[in-house]
């Protein structure tokens, strides 16, 4: 029962990383053009 739970563990956290990549740069990118538009 463990291993199925740590297995599990580590899907949710792949899971979670890979629905985040894309807010990352969705952040990343909204930082770059207020950063530009901003002297």
């Amino acid at each position: 029962m463990k291993p199925l739970v740590l297995c599990l563990s580590w899907f949710e956290l792949a899971f979670f990383l890979a629905a985040l990549r894309p807010m990352f740069a969705a952040a990343s990118l909204i930082t770059a053009t207020i950063t530009s538009t901003n002297p």
